[in-house]
């Protein structure tokens, strides 16, 4: 999906662009980061396998693994549809998840767009992930009320983040809330004051300011407010508002004119008890007069309770507020019932803002960024920004399960993984030869990352260890145990071990006949293992034909030769053995073949055991060599 994403990524920037307004360079930022979650997501359904056990008695074990929640929900917003959905689809098939998406009736082409990406991903079975646009709002309601959804994802105003809580809490769903924001960027008086400028604005306008993280509140020490005062207000002036297409343009039309309004009459209202820096408003420009622009606005403000400091704008607005110390940041800072985002600018050591802030620190070299958004971390939220940012936990729960007797295995999700993994390098071993394959032919083919193959394989040559582990070494422990049984005798104990072997050989025929043309290959530590296990095995068969021999039920023969001779027979199975055979019949007909092979006649088996037996039958060989002879006497 991730590769489908990136193949249409300059046809989904563009469109979007064309919709909500933001630059192309957003657009085009938006939809590079969708990929890389994506990326992120699929490697992280390979790595991060949480699961634990214990054994609180002897013989008792728990086991806890992670397990998909279900069915997700996931209600995405117009101003960022398109990484705001893959953040929450990446995780949720992660998970093992089903998904409906709800996308918005603003930016419906986009998700159109969108929705051929997920129609190309043939991996994805259909209906797995199945996105829908509505420009009402009945879907939402469904996704959140219905007992058939099990998680829902929302993004969008604190408002309808708590209609969503207050109507999941009937069925209490799992929720993902990511809200409101009112980020107050604090300058202290040692911070750089021309470095941050840019900053400063253009935590206004990215996005034109229709941004959770839009840094709306601007925080000045008041030995240095005159001088920021000054600056912001000649920078938000001079803003180049135009066409989101247009390279030259610094800020693009807001999602629509309703918006625009909207807008507006927030900071009308609030000439009223503020002091205005900068009065932006709709723009007047007769070429662009059909489209949703306005200029930025600033307003300073003294109260707090001002509805412009309370209030998420969703616009290029921001106020301008005056703290006199460190105490006066703070509290001005957490003064809204907001906790998403932070900026703090000082060359000194970070006050403490709120911990569950984003806080970044400006220097002299490396001034914050606005909004950083990354995809191996999640977007914490406090108070009423949100909660259950945590998109890998929140599409999973844990199954407990209890069982007596050996520990077990890792988790069945791990042991897919890795089986997976093993599936395709053993097949590229085969087509491209163990030398020629590396960790990222591997990667490739699983259309994960390297790093995610080397979770579970450091090396090659551990797939390889695994392969000769799997091939000889677990059939020489096997074999070994049968030969060991005092209680079978050495017909049976031949007949199970070639059965086993058959059995073995024949589910896994390619895998035996790759690490047959890989010896040559093969490392020397891995070699000798392999050569051991290869012993370990001719050692057992030999055993157990000497038994058969000093118990007259095999012929005297070379113990060795007709260990060998069975080995073959079960190794030959690798290269004429097709998929659909009767492994069961094939297996017996073997078994049988090569008890036969070494055995006595049935009518010449001894009546009894040992060399009292064996005397016996020589015995009878004699008597009847003795016939023979006087039956040709009489004859000549």
């Amino acid at each position: 999906m991730a590769n489908n994403l990136a193949a249409r990524a300059d046809d989904l920037a563009t469109m979007l662009s064309r919709e909500n307004g933001k630059l192309l360079r957003e657009t085009t930022w938006e939809v590079a980061l969708a990929v890389d979650w994506l990326r992120y997501s699929a490697a992280s359904a390979l790595t991060q396998v949480a699961g634990r056990a214990a054994e609180p008695t002897p013989g008792l074990y728990f086991q806890s693994a992670p397990e998909a929640a279900g069915v997700a929900g996931i209600i995405s917003p117009w101003n960022s549809p398109i990484v705001l959905t893959v953040r929450a689809i990446g995780p949720a098939l992660g998970a093992g998840c089903t998904v409906v998406v709800k996308l918005p009736g603003q930016t419906a082409l986009t998700n159109a767009l969108l929705g051929e990406v997920v129609e190309e991903t043939t991996s994805v079975p259909s209906a797995v992930v199945s996105p829908l646009t509505e420009a009402g709002n009945e879907v939402a309601p469904l996704l959140v009320s219905s007992p058939a959804v099990d998680v829902v994802s929302y993004t969008g105003s604190t408002e309808v983040g708590r209609a969503i809580a207050a109507a999941a809490a009937p069925t209490v769903k799992r929720l993902s809330l990511e809200l409101g924001g009112k980020t107050p960027l604090i300058v202290f008086d040692d911070a750089d004051i021309d470095s941050l400028l840019p900053l400063l604005v253009g935590a206004c306008t990215l996005m034109n300011g229709q941004f959770c993280v839009t840094g709306s509140r601007v925080l000045v020490h008041r030995a240095v407010a005159d001088e920021v005062r000054a600056k912001l207000s000649a920078s938000l002036q001079s803003v180049q508002v135009g066409p989101a297409n247009d390279p030259a343009s610094q800020l693009g039309p807001l999602i629509d004119k309703a918006a625009v309004e909207r807008v507006d009459k927030l900071v009308e209202e609030a000439t009223s008890y503020a002091k205005v820096l900068v009065r932006g408003g709709p723009l007047e420009d007769p070429a662009l007069e059909a489209g949703a622009f306005y200029r930025p606005s600033l307003l300073e403000i003294e109260e707090l309770n001002a509805p412009l400091v309370q209030q998420e704008v969703f616009g290029p607005v921001q106020t301008f507020e005056v703290f006199d110390d460190e105490a006066d940041a703070i509290r001005r800072a957490n003064a809204t019932e907001y906790g998403l985002a932070a900026s703090v600018f000082t060359r000194n050591d970070l006050p403490l803002v709120r911990p569950d802030m984003v806080v970044a620190r400006s220097g002299d070299a490396s001034p914050p960024t606005s909004g950083p958004c990354r995809d191996r971390s999640w977007a914490g939220a406090a108070r009423c920004s949100g909660i259950g940012g945590n998109y890998p936990g929140l599409m999973t729960r844990t199954k407990n399960s209890e069982h007596s007797g050996k520990a077990k295995g890792p988790t069945n999700r791990r042991g897919l993984v890795e089986s997976e993994i093993y599936e395709h390098a053993t097949r590229l071993f085969a087509e491209k030869g163990f030398a020629s394959t590396t960790l990222q032919d591997i990667a490739d083919a699983l259309g994960v990352t390297r790093p995610a193959v080397y979770y579970y394989f450091k090396t090659k040559e551990a797939i390889l260890a695994r392969l000769v582990g799997e091939i000889t070494q677990t059939s020489a422990a096997d074999v070994h145990e049968i030969a060991d049984r005092s209680d079978l005798a050495p017909a049976e104990r031949l007949r199970r071990m070639t059965r086993l072997n058959v059995s073995r050989i024949a589910a896994q025929a390619a895998r035996f006949r790759l690490l047959v043309k890989s010896e040559s290959e093969l490392p020397e530590e891995i070699s000798h293992a392999h050569r051991e296990a290869r012993r370990e095995v001719l050692s057992a068969f030999v055993r157990v034909v000497q038994d058969g021999i000093r118990s007259a039920d095999f012929r005297p023969i070379d113990a060795r030769t007709g260990a060998l001779g069975v080995i073959g027979l079960c190794n030959w199975v690798a290269w004429w053995y097709h998929e659909g055979d009767d492994t069961d019949a094939v297996a017996d007909t073997l078994a049988e073949m090569a008890v036969a092979s070494l055995r006595r006649a049935d009518e010449r088996l001894p009546r009894e055991r040992g060399t009292d037996g064996a005397i016996a039958l020589l015995r009878e060989d004699i008597d009847h060599l003795e016939q023979l002879l006087a039956d040709q006497r009489k004859g000549g």
